[in-house]
């Protein structure tokens, strides 16, 4: 009866009173709703830049395609599309919502974002605790809402990082005692991971080796092992049932299995011969061109300026990968030790070994995905600020073990410290050269520090001095301020893209508050105010932004076109013929000369459609090679100047072309192939210049930074 007894007071002991079930649910909702409304701060920023940016690019491009395929045109014969399966899907579910405009992507990306930074914090707080989960929480909000890198909605790769997420965060949360549902999810999401598009490919390669380590480190056994592999393939089916029954419903079947990693090899495998199915495609032509008029210089020094941004995740980044690979190493080194002195280690140490490998495998899942987020930014010389937001969300995930890290060690905020430290010395002195090992350094770019250098110091030398001064008497404070004082070296480091963020919010603001539109966007009304939905429109170069604001269709195929500077002169000519031809039986109201900077931006003048003199006074061509040598007083060509002056136009050119890429210090014979390549270019569109000339007007000024032809009656 006592025993009875003492376990009825035991039970009562540990049963809360109605006071403390009170209190208890209220500190863990607050714990949670403070880094949720700190990480709100800064997406809901973002998403008011984004909501109130409309889409000049690709987003609208997407849209557009989208818009097509909902209205019942058939994709591959009278629909083109450039976005990736799951991007057209996506799009054409937001078009089908919210209408013909990017609202609806927008809102559905949005949606997308906030359920996977829930999963991520849901996650992370399983395996590390609140705090470092609401660290994660919050670095990832900010730096996936930051400009310049999140300037629009509707790009493909939000979409990517948000499969990415909810993916890997799935995986764990089955792993970690969930229902067989997460892994069903994990494997819906992976599937459309690379869909969206191939650099996701990150994320699976990580989720592939934590999958195979399992076993291997014996935290799963083989049957769970299959069972984990059998999962992730229904998923996978169940996540591409609906791709499969859009493309199959417009016959592509061929066209989705080719935009399917390795699916252009199989397809080359049956129509070509075996050794060229083998070779690697990565990017196709679409790199290649862009390397050939590219450069290693130029695109490490625009790689390394926008690392500087990130020295944050990133050096959170490398502190969790080289402390997870210590302790894993020391944890495999201690249980050897311990198997050598007996025929069975004791169960803590089987158990802190199994916890140690567990944490190693969940870094190096982490480690790899966002080691592969940072090289693949060099996979194409176009580096879009818009391929540096990947490598935040892995980042974020590898920051959460980090913090779990440091508060187990309060020594790694000191190293955390240094290593930013080093990281900006290195991202300023480092420069590229053109032999082995490719990278030298360079004392005279520390001008630019400054003295940011100075304050790194003294935060350094003030967290050192109180790691050892209060380490006896006041243990508890010590913390607290190692903490703070890596804060405020986390905000010196990011008070660029703080500024980038309120300068670009304050655009924005007046913009909107002022009715303030760009140049494309007052185009897009013009021609919506002077034009019916049954006129069609063309935009010459890349901004097909003005279809979506004007609400008007193109008159060709393809509505928009990039490549010109970097695609083979030939492959230019056709594409201009084939222009004027659909221009013939479709006949475009307006044409909108973009006179888009297309890569490599300022090597290679405007491709423009109705060429000018400089002057009234006609002694030279004018030639748009970017917004400081636009010429003000230029006048259009007559007709007939061109016919008598295209020859001599084109000469000049070539020498302009000459002098723009001796800036890039090409060796003679290089530039002298590119600027006969690019003079090729400008001849092979001469047949859709001549059209224009003929049958329509220009209703633009000549010195305008857009140009508007209306079509004569």
């Amino acid at each position: 009866m006592q025993k009875r007894s003492s376990k009825k007071e035991s039970h009562l002991k540990n049963d809360p009173t109605p006071e403390s079930a009170l209190k208890l649910p209220w500190k863990r909702l607050v714990s949670v709703l403070i880094p949720f409304a700190l990480a709100a701060i800064p997406f809901i920023y973002g998403k008011y830049i984004e909501f109130n940016t409309p889409g000049a690019f690709d987003g609208a491009l997407y849209v557009y395609d989208a818009n097509q395929v909902v209205q019942g045109k058939l994709i591959g014969k009278e629909v083109a599309p450039t976005a990736r399966p799951a991007t057209l899907l996506t799009n054409m579910v937001g078009v089908w919502l919210f209408g013909y405009s990017e609202l609806g992507p927008k809102v559905l990306q949005t949606l997308m974002q906030i359920v996977a930074l829930i999963l991520m914090y849901i996650t992370l707080c399983r395996i590390y605790g609140r705090f470092p989960a609401a660290i994660a929480l919050i670095l990832a909000a900010s730096f996936l809402s930051c400009p310049p890198f999140a300037k629009y909605g509707n790009v493909k790769e939000q979409f990517m990082i948000a499969c990415m997420v909810i993916s890997v965060c799935s995986l764990l949360l089955w792993h970690k005692g969930g229902s067989i549902g997460w892994l069903l999810v994990s494997g819906i999401f992976a599937v459309n991971i690379c869909y969206y598009k191939p650099t996701g490919a990150s994320a699976i390669v990580g989720m592939a080796v934590y999958l195979i380590l399992q076993p291997l480190f014996r935290l799963r056994t083989i049957k769970q092992f299959f069972l984990d592999i059998g999962g992730l393939l229904l998923g996978a089916i169940i996540g591409v049932l609906p791709l499969f029954i859009l493309f199959a419903s417009h016959g592509q079947l061929i066209m989705l299995l080719g935009k399917t990693p390795g699916g252009l090899s199989l397809i080359r495998a049956f129509k070509e011969k075996p050794a060229t199915a083998a070779k690697p495609t990565l990017g196709g032509r679409y790199i290649k061109t862009s390397r050939s008029v590219s450069n290693y210089e130029s695109q490490f020094n625009t790689v390394f300026r926008y690392y500087k941004s990130f020295i944050v995740p990133i050096g959170m980044s490398l502190l969790a990968i080289g402390f997870g690979l210590v302790g894993s190493i020391r944890a495999i080194l201690l249980y050897i030790r311990g198997k050598k002195k007996s025929d069975e280690p004791p169960d803590e140490e089987k158990s802190d070994y199994q916890s140690r490998l567990f944490h190693g495998s969940l870094i190096l899942l982490f480690g790899i995905w966002w080691i592969l987020d940072m090289c693949f930014i060099w996979v194409s010389p176009r580096s879009y600020v818009e391929y540096y937001l990947p490598l935040n969300s892995s980042a974020a995930m590898l920051t959460a073990s980090a913090v779990w890290l440091m508060s187990k060690r309060q020594y790694g905020i000191l190293i955390l410290l240094g290593m930013w430290f080093i990281i900006e010395l290195l991202f300023t002195g480092l420069a590229p050269v053109s032999t082995f090992p490719y990278i030298s350094f360079e004392f005279s770019r520390f001008e630019s520090l400054g003295s940011s250098w100075i304050k790194h110091l003294i935060i350094f030398a003030l967290a050192i001095t109180a790691f050892f001064l209060l380490k006896r008497k006041l243990s508890t404070f010590r913390p607290v301020v190692l903490v703070v004082l890596c804060l405020v070296s986390a905000y010196f480091l990011n008070t660029a893209n703080l500024a980038t963020f309120q300068k670009r919010y304050a655009d924005v603001h007046r913009q909107k508050s002022q009715n303030h539109n760009a140049i494309w966007v007052q185009i897009s009304k013009l021609i919506k105010d002077n034009s019916t939905p049954e006129d069609s429109i063309y935009v010459w170069g890349w901004y097909p932004g003005i279809y979506v604001e004007s609400q008007r269709v193109s008159a060709a195929r393809r509505p928009a076109y990039s490549n010109m500077h970097s695609e083979k002169p030939v492959t230019v000519g056709r594409h201009a013929n084939s222009l004027v031809q659909q221009f013939e039986k479709n006949k475009p109201k307006f044409i909108v000369d973009s006179q888009k900077m297309h890569f490599p931006f300022w090597d290679h003048p405007v491709m423009d459609l109705w060429p000018r003199w400089s002057d009234s006074k006609k002694r030279s061509f004018s030639f748009n090679y970017g917004a400081a040598q636009a010429v003000r007083k230029s006048v259009f060509m007559h007709p007939d100047e061109w016919q008598a002056h295209h020859k001599i136009r084109y000469e000049h050119l070539k020498q302009v072309v000459k002098q723009l890429l001796k800036r890039k210090k090409l060796p003679k014979e290089q530039v002298e192939k590119l600027a006969e390549q690019e003079q090729q270019r400008h001849m092979a569109i001469k047949p859709l210049r001549d059209y224009m000339m003929k049958y329509y007007k220009p209703i633009s000024k000549p010195s305008d930074p857009m140009l508007v032809f209306q079509r004569v009656k």
